[in-house]
């Protein structure tokens, strides 16, 4: 049996950098817990990853799962908007954010422990379903067939089991500690893909209602082989499936411009539904659970237009469980710390990224990168560090920039380069290229 001490921690709320640092809502919590229990929580990971892997499939790119990355799971993301453009039918993205994500885990979803059910049943009755449903739900439930089925052994299950019973917590400024029957314990090594694991029964169980109720989008593939010149690229429809990275999801759904906003209003009250069926909350909150909507294709335009209302009064759900609510649709949404927007075009994106490269850049310019007492390449590694980390993350899912989108990369990141060298574009009245400061540097030309 694992120790009691091994089993919980001290949580601390850390900000998450967004919003009023007054504001609760604002910071997550993290559990610091014993070291050698972490030590031992590691190699517990170590054994589950393969099994869960193995379960969850191709579509969850987080917990370092399927080599996955944020970059991929937007670059996914972007490729659905590309094929809706292609193929001429109006796309929407469906981000999906819940509340506490990790917090809220009904345990029994991923290990065969009764511990949370309590808790799973205050919250499906607080939803309005009844004795039975509940007594149907929890038998539905997964735990120890999905792990056996994906090749996990008795004695891991028995061990993750035991992890994940008599499990506490404490809090500075207060005594005593809390026994927690919900969660993974965020912060401990097995907490993501312990998660990844619940997270799964619900995708798996939300994929099967999309399907019933047709609502799944199917993609032709037709033409691909020759197109790219790869044979056996595929000839047939695929599904254009869900993206997960751990906790944020996000649901693609294309149809012909008339139809887009009743199919999203359909897909938005199946997500509530089902969330709400396994003790999750959706966040329905402005930047959280949100629709980025383009319109390609016949009617288009006319769509746009009659949608305008959507826009700013979002999509009424009415789910068969729990409160009615409204989803909002937007021009832009921030996923994966990457913008995207319905406009197709890279700029908003790229100032704001640019911005946030100058403001780190500022502090530095006189304590190091004008500095002439450190050594050029210490002060070039300096500037490569906070252009890549704020101004170029993820810039490779990137599409081709335009000339103009080119100039703002250009400009600011010559700026920075000119500072290493401390170098103004006019020395002594005569004008130094960008060339030159490039070849001095020995740094490679932004664009």
């Amino acid at each position: 049996r694992f120790p009691l001490q091994w089993k919980g921690g001290q949580l601390m709320e850390v900000y998450k950098g967004l919003g009023s640092q007054s504001d609760i809502t604002k910071y997550r919590d993290v559990t610091v817990a014993d070291a050698s229990g972490k030590a031992v929580g590691g190699l517990l990971r170590d054994a589950a990853v393969p099994v869960v892997s193995a379960m969850v499939g191709d579509a969850q790119l987080g917990a370092g799962l399927n080599h996955g990355s944020t970059a991929t799971a937007h670059l996914m993301a972007r490729a659905y908007v590309d094929i809706a453009q292609v193929r001429k039918v109006s796309v929407a993205l469906l981000f999906v954010d819940l509340r506490s994500a990790f917090a809220s885990v009904v345990r029994r979803l991923a290990v065969p422990t009764g511990v949370s059910d309590e808790v799973w049943r205050q919250r499906l009755t607080k939803n309005g379903y009844s004795d039975d449903e509940v007594d149907q739900i929890f038998d539905e439930a997964g735990g120890a067939c999905d792990w056996c089925n994906s090749g996990g052994s008795k004695h891991l299950l028995y061990i993750l089991r035991e992890v994940h019973v008599h499990t506490w917590a404490s809090f500075e400024g207060l005594a005593g500690v809390i026994e927690t029957k919900s969660g993974t314990l965020a912060g401990t090594p097995p907490a993501d893909i312990i998660f990844v694991a619940a997270f799964f029964v619900v995708i798996r169980h939300l994929r099967g209602r999309l399907g019933e109720a047709g609502l799944a989008w199917q993609v032709d593939a037709g033409g691909a082989s020759e197109y790219f010149g790869i044979t056996g690229l595929g000839d047939e429809e695929f599904r254009a499936g869900d993206i997960s990275y751990v906790d944020d999801l996000l649901i693609p759904y294309a149809a012909p411009a008339d139809r887009l906003i009743e199919g999203l209003q359909s897909i938005a009250t199946i997500v509530c539904e089902v969330f709400s069926r396994y003790g999750f909350e959706v966040n329905m909150k402005a930047n959280k659970t949100e629709a980025l909507i383009s319109f390609f294709g016949e009617g288009a335009e006319l769509a746009k237009r009659r949608a305008q209302s959507v826009f700013h009064e979002g999509i009424p759900l009415c789910p068969s469980k729990g409160a009615p609510c409204r989803l909002l649709c937007t021009h832009g949404y921030r996923h994966l710390g990457t913008r995207m927007v319905s406009a197709g075009t890279l700029m908003p994106e790229i100032k704001a990224r640019m911005a946030s490269m100058r403001e780190a850049a500022r502090p530095l310019v006189g304590r190091v990168l004008r500095r002439t007492s450190v050594p050029v390449p210490k002060r070039l590694a300096v500037a490569k560090a906070v252009m890549f980390s704020k101004g170029l993350f993820q810039a490779a899912v990137w599409p081709k920039l335009q000339a103009r989108e080119y100039a703002v990369v250009h400009a600011q990141v010559m700026s920075i380069l000119r500072h290493v060298l401390a170098q103004d574009n006019v020395k002594d009245g005569v004008f130094v290229s960008d060339n030159e400061v490039v070849r001095r540097l020995g740094a490679m030309a932004p664009a």
